[in-house]
């Protein structure tokens, strides 16, 4: 005896709605309207921003002390050669800032020294540049 089975009907993948088109559109669109689209900060005119009563207005350049060491270690204020030793004896009276012009080839050891002699004479804020040619330039 021969037996029938029924087969259930297979789905045909293209007879159902394909979304992956519509959905690449939408992002194009999304993408479109994001680049072509002006987006501006609006500044609001009722912050105003605060000014102080208190403070003075500091120039921070008039007032500090520039030292040049170049690559032989040797230093420099105001183009007149001083000892690691005279650092000791630079803070003077208002100023709390010092600018440090430092070549690059200078050893380790002789800017520790530099910055331990620094930090004795009481500056409170040290500025570093290094340069790639001679401070003396």
């Amino acid at each position: 005896m021969i037996q029938k089975f029924k087969f259930k009907k297979e789905v045909n993948l293209s007879d159902s709605i394909n979304l992956i088109p519509m959905i690449n559109l939408v992002f194009l669109l999304l993408i479109f309207f994001l680049l072509t689209g002006i987006i501006q900060k609006k500044e609001d005119p009722s912050i105003l921003i605060p000014e102080s009563d208190q403070g003075m207005k500091k120039d921070n350049y008039s007032s500090n002390l520039t030292i040049q060491v170049n690559e032989n270690g040797i230093l420099k204020l105001n183009d007149k050669i001083i000892s690691n030793k005279d650092l000791n004896t630079l803070k003077i009276e208002g100023r709390d800032m010092l600018i440090l012009n430092i070549d690059k080839n200078v050893k380790i050891k002789k800017t520790n020294e530099i910055f331990k002699n620094i930090k004795s004479a009481g500056f409170e804020k040290i500025f570093i540049n290094v340069s790639d040619k001679d401070a003396s330039n």
